[in-house]
């Protein structure tokens, strides 16, 4: 299933059970993030559309669409940004700021607290909402 529908159905149907079963998948995915960006790893295509949960794995995530994977020694600022701008932005419509700081504290506390990229990442998740309007 895809991440995004589950986000849709948790958003929908905000029960206590669901409400812990988004968090378990914001966790993971963040930590998939983190463990990526720290690897020197960036997608480059970052969104929940592009992120396949199986239910029937205890919610196990796997990231598809690989091929324009950037790999880097140390991975720039800015792959990060674009990568986290693109979760955040696929993410909006279906999480509460609640869900955005336990995401961020689960990334990294490392960068938790780095009000710059935080502020570069939701610029970036606003160019992105500008040009998908500009499409449509």
């Amino acid at each position: 299933v895809r991440a995004e529908e589950l986000f849709k159905e948790f958003a929908s149907n905000p029960t206590p059970e669901n409400k812990i079963r988004k968090r378990k998948l914001l966790k993971k995915i963040a930590n998939l993030a983190s463990s990526m960006h720290e690897a020197g790893f960036c997608h480059q295509d970052f969104y929940l559309v592009h992120i396949f949960v199986k239910t029937e794995e205890d919610d196990a995530i796997y990231l598809i669409d690989l091929q324009r994977l950037i790999i880097q020694k140390s991975l720039k600022i800015r792959w990060r940004i674009k990568d986290l701008g693109q979760i955040y932005f696929s993410a909006l419509p279906y999480i509460s700021k609640t869900d955005i700081i336990y995401f961020w504290k689960n990334y990294s506390t490392k960068y938790y607290r780095n009000k710059s990229l935080i502020k570069a990442v939701l610029a970036k998740a606003e160019r992105i909402k500008k040009h998908t309007e500009k499409k449509y």
